[in-house]
């Protein structure tokens, strides 16, 4: 295409004003007219021509003005196909070229923006979890299928208020949605019981505040992990069983011998002794299962936490340290030494040096803080998070016990317990305890040495 100039149609639309002044001059001097009708005539006749002149050269800013015009109404109507045809004029071929790759960029990007959209829209659909996003006034502008079937609302929830579809809902579980309660709630309909998670979230879409909420029911995770622990725990006792049963078995049928034979009765009492000590062994098997589910409720009392660490010291054969803000804390000393006893000897089985394995002990005011660390195996990721489960051990003669006995001790004693990995190898337990007389109860963040 060969490139125009507006200069070049400006001059072509003078010229015609220059040519017309001539021939008005012309038909003067032809007809030998006076001054007083030439200069009426010849501002007429260049009037006229100058009109046309201007409205040749105007015509093709008016036409892409135009164009580029409709182009922006197109954009702001979210259709981004309108272009500009670029007419070959130097002077405004940039803007029109600017416009039209400005367009392409915003077509590119809102196509990319709502396939993302199409994918995340897909996904929230499909997902088990109920979703509801409301505004400020209740109304709900967004939800996906689970909610519907949730709230047994055959079709779209969006304008509806969540405060009348509440009645939907279970009466526990309708009490923690309308105060926005985060948690685990369990609703039971005779032998039955129904896990959620509620989760309640504020944040801010488009400027304005929106309110989110997520029910995920647990009832069959919580069922297949209950089908597991039970799997567990009758290998495990199948494996105690046996592993004394067979003995007392064949001893008793070694006994049934001996006594037909005279000259070997001296060997019944090493039988009978055989026999008692493995029937000892089940019987501390059987009192391990039965301590996990008898632990008493504790009895709080004020401890002196110098002295406390003195007398644990004199159990364990570990380094124990203090750092007390306030020398004293309350709890149940018999039930938290004997959590950290056990504790410790995890600690020393876990293959690490004795000498590094620790015991510290921090008062703050609000906060009893006692951790204990080794340099051992640790654990992995899937032992960290089944660490707590009842019956589950890493140790090939360990009962699944002792963490779990541990975390319930803290949680009577309204603390908490978490398990982390060192960064330089070796195992961090750290429980944390709230002290009286304090409303707020802090998280206890897990450290790593």
């Amino acid at each position: 295409m060969i490139r125009r100039s507006l200069r070049a149609r400006l001059a072509l639309g003078v010229a015609p004003v220059i040519v017309g002044q001539c021939l008005a001059f012309a038909l003067v001097l032809h007809f030998e007219l006076n001054a007083t009708l030439w200069i009426p005539l010849s501002g007429a006749m260049a009037l006229l021509l100058l009109l046309t002149a201007t409205q040749y050269f105007l015509k093709p800013i008016v036409r892409i003005a135009r164009a580029l015009e409709i182009g922006v109404a197109s954009i702001q109507d979210r259709d981004f196909s309108v272009t500009v045809h670029d007419q070959g004029y130097r002077e405004l071929g940039d803007v029109v070229r600017t416009f039209n790759d400005l367009v392409t960029t915003v077509r590119s990007a809102h196509l990319s923006i709502y396939q993302r959209e199409l994918l995340l829209d897909t996904v929230i659909q499909a997902t088990p979890i109920a979703l509801l996003l409301t505004n400020a006034n209740g109304k709900i502008v967004y939800s996906n299928t689970a909610a519907r079937k949730l709230f047994a609302h055959p079709t779209d929830l969006a304008g509806s208020g969540i405060e009348h579809l509440l009645h939907a809902l279970p009466p526990a579980l309708r009490t923690a949605t309308a105060e926005r309660y985060c948690g685990l709630i369990t609703e039971s309909t005779g032998a039955d019981a129904t896990t959620y998670d509620l989760q309640c979230r504020d944040f801010t879409l488009n400027q304005r505040q929106h309110h989110l909420y997520l029910f995920n029911n647990l009832t069959t995770d919580l069922s297949r992990n209950e089908v597991e622990v039970w799997k567990q725990v009758i290998r495990l006792i199948s494996h105690e069983l046996n592993n004394s049963l067979a003995p007392i078995s064949s001893l008793a049928h070694s006994g049934r011998k001996v006594v037909d034979d005279p000259g070997r009765h001296g060997m019944l009492i090493e039988i009978f002794e055989t026999i008692a000590r493995r029937c000892r062994h089940l019987q501390a098997f059987a009192e391990q299962y039965a301590s996990y589910v008898r632990l008493p409720l504790p009895t709080p009392q004020e401890q002196d936490l110098e002295r406390f660490a003195d007398d644990l010291r004199r159990v364990c054969s570990v380094t124990i340290t203090t750092n007390l803000r306030v020398p004293t804390a309350v709890f149940d000393a018999a039930q938290i030494e004997q959590m950290l006893i056990n504790l410790v000897k995890n600690a020393l089985e876990s293959g690490s040096d004795p000498q590094q394995v620790a015991v510290d002990i921090r008062r703050e005011p609000e906060q009893l803080y006692v951790s204990v660390r080794d340099r051992g195996r640790g654990m992995d990721d899937a032992q960290l998070r089944q660490a707590m489960l009842p019956f589950f051990t890493t140790k090939p003669s360990g009962t699944g016990i002792g963490l779990p006995l541990c975390r319930e001790i803290i949680h009577a004693h309204g603390g908490k317990l978490r398990l982390s990995n060192r960064t330089d190898g070796g195992l961090e337990v750290i429980c944390s305890m709230p002290q009286p007389n304090h409303d707020s109860c802090p998280e206890i963040a897990v450290r790593a040495d």
